[in-house]
């Protein structure tokens, strides 16, 4: 019995030891840090909105891009969060529209805002002051 057990201790040994790590790039890690934040500070506007939340993944970036519909208008706003791979910070960008590939348009990209990884918060408020925009709201919540 005791050899048996032995055996099934080496071999777990050997699955552990040549296992394969699978990490999430950088930029997908933050954004998904932004919008895990970001979706809890929407709460107050449950009687609003709601939304989805997808991948995105252009040349150079990569996130999420979280669309968010008015239930009363069915207007929509979008906005993606991404590390931005040369600037190394938070990259948001904010737009009506998208393309089929669930992308921003170069002229909303153009006008994106950048943040410091440091000041996720201000990332953050940045991101509530333009659906506050959106729904014609003064709901002033911040972090």
């Amino acid at each position: 019995m005791e050899n048996n057990s032995s055996q099934k201790v080496c071999e777990q040994f050997e699955t552990i030891n040549n296992r394969i790590d699978i990490n999430k790039t950088s930029s997908l890690q933050t954004s998904e840090l932004f919008m895990n934040q970001f979706i809890q500070k929407l709460q107050p506007y449950h009687n609003e909105i709601y939304g989805t939340l997808e991948p995105f993944c252009d040349d150079r970036e990569q996130g999420l891009m979280l669309s968010l519909y008015n239930q009363l208008t069915n207007d929509v706003i979008y906005i993606w969060c991404c590390e931005d791979k040369v600037k190394r910070e938070i990259m948001v960008v904010t737009a009506k529209e998208k393309t089929k590939h669930n992308l921003y348009m170069q002229s909303d990209k153009d006008v994106a805002q950048y943040f410091l990884k440091s000041n996720f918060h201000k990332a953050i408020n940045y991101s509530l002051n333009q659906v506050n925009k959106f729904l014609d709201k003064d709901l002033n919540i911040k972090l």
